[in-house]
């Protein structure tokens, strides 16, 4: 048997969030200087109005959508309860874990425009989206796999931003693995690592894939 997709159906329930003000490379979306603490920039991110982009219906780079980040724009107006049929908070949630769901209905996504989403992925990041897919822990006999269905949709279940918050916590886990303070502490981080992807099987699962995946782009 072998794992076809032409297209992919994002769940009807897109998971947003209020987008970081530094990103992945640590640079401020207000001012643009990798790690600034500037009270002011820290205080437009803190006041900032989040809404639905109205383009994409919150599904963002999944779609191709260039006018938002990650399926959310900023708002100059508050108190936008009603968008589109949708009830909203006045702002998004936090970039702390908390979530907010549309009701849009289910999206079919070509798997050519998700493909195009993945290629800016790092190799973790490929393997964490592996590891949140449908992939099965255990390889079953005979099957041939393509990777990158289970990067789409890792990808198309997760979003942008949570993968990366994932992945960030992951190389957080990995250091303190390694180099931890004490024995103890290592040994903490080195259960929580583990349970981050799943379990040990899942990981290594997981990182099978990717390998794959990876060695099909040289």
């Amino acid at each position: 048997m072998q794992v076809k997709a032409t297209a992919v159906t994002a769940t009807a329930t897109v998971s947003l969030f209020k987008p970081l003000r530094l990103n992945f490379a640590q640079v401020c979306m207000y001012c643009g200087v990798r790690w600034c603490e500037s009270p002011r920039c820290v205080e437009m991110h803190n006041d900032a109005i989040w809404i639905v982009c109205a383009d994409c219906d919150g599904f963002g780079t999944l779609v191709g959508c260039r006018n938002c980040m990650h399926g959310v724009v900023e708002s100059d107006r508050a108190g936008l309860a009603e968008q589109n049929g949708r009830t909203l908070p006045d702002r998004m949630p936090d970039d702390d874990g908390y979530q907010v769901s549309t009701t849009a209905p289910a999206q079919s996504v070509n798997l050519a425009q998700l493909r195009d989403a993945i290629h800016g992925l790092t190799y973790g990041e490929v393997a964490l989206a592996i590891c949140a897919s449908d992939m099965p822990t255990e390889r079953p006999r005979g099957v041939t796999e393509d990777p990158s269905v289970y990067i789409v949709q890792g990808l198309a279940r997760l979003g942008m931003d949570a993968l990366k918050r994932q992945h960030a916590e992951n190389m957080r886990l990995v250091d303190v693995k390694y180099h931890g303070a004490d024995k103890q502490t290592r040994r903490t981080a080195s259960a929580a690592h583990f349970d981050l992807w799943g379990g040990r099987r899942r990981f290594n699962r997981a990182h099978d894939l990717a390998d794959q995946y990876w060695h099909a782009l040289a």
